[in-house]
């Protein structure tokens, strides 16, 4: 459980199904609070990350009248159960990218379309850019693929028009998002190797920045007191990124 007042940032990163829990305490904040400083919990909120989920919508080997095959099901019971446990305004599911590309046959043959219908119904509530996001070109995953996601957005704030820094719609930097009257920013950044991932044919139109300097730049926005470019009381920092081999570290 992470436990800190508002205004503060926290990193969000997630291999697989975790939780988390952010604890908010229901006092006014003031701008020389210290980030640090710890105090009584009176709301919970649990934030639910995935990311890499790749179309598993259900597991080709599996047989069809095998409950265990259909793995989306089983991913998003435990958010269900928190939902209902806790209430909707206490949970939080994001997903840090790749929720479609390289998909299981039963995906990949409906253009992924099973996938983000699942994505909606599942209740995601932002996911950030992954570089499979970007394998049928810009002009897929602005339209088709944005167009599908109809519950959540697509956030990537190192995302940018050629020739630019303004990140290109429907994507954005960054989304708030409102849990127990806590407003809670999530900024997305995909890896910077995306040109080397993916057909550089359907990206010619934009640039890949540098993803730190892209969150440490929005978040320093999102936290210095003016309502003109966005203010959120916490903020999340989602990358889909990872390391080149087994002997680097995370940050490295």
């Amino acid at each position: 459980m992470i436990t800190m007042t508002k205004r503060t940032t926290a990193t969000f990163a997630a291999s697989a199904l975790v939780a988390s829990g952010l604890t908010f305490a229901s006092f006014a904040p003031t701008a020389t609070a210290d980030v640090k400083e710890c105090v009584a919990a009176d709301d919970t909120i649990t934030v639910f990350g995935f990311n890499d989920f790749h179309g598993r919508v259900f597991n080709d080997l599996a047989k069809l009248d095998d409950p265990s095959g259909y793995l989306a099901g089983r991913l998003f019971t435990p958010v269900e159960q928190a939902r209902a446990a806790q209430g909707e305004d206490h949970v939080l599911l994001l997903s840090s990218g790749d929720n479609i590309g390289a998909s299981t046959f039963v995906s990949m043959m409906a253009d992924d379309n099973p996938t983000l219908d699942i994505m909606n119904a599942a209740g995601l509530e932002a996911s950030t850019v992954g570089n499979h996001e970007f394998d049928k070109g810009w002009s897929d995953l602005a339209g088709h693929v944005a167009g599908k996601a109809t519950g959540f957005s697509y956030l990537g704030a190192n995302v940018y028009t050629k020739g630019t820094t303004t990140v290109p719609a429907p994507l954005k930097s960054y989304d708030i998002i409102t849990k127990a009257g806590v407003d809670i920013a999530i900024v997305g950044a995909v890896t910077g190797d995306v040109p080397s991932l993916v057909s550089p044919g359907g990206i010619t139109d934009l640039t890949f920045g540098d993803p730190v300097e892209a969150v440490n730049r929005v978040t320093a926005e999102l936290l210095d007191g003016d309502p003109a470019n966005g203010e959120a009381d916490i903020v999340l920092a989602s990358f889909h990124e990872g390391a080149a081999n087994s002997k680097l570290t995370a940050a490295e």
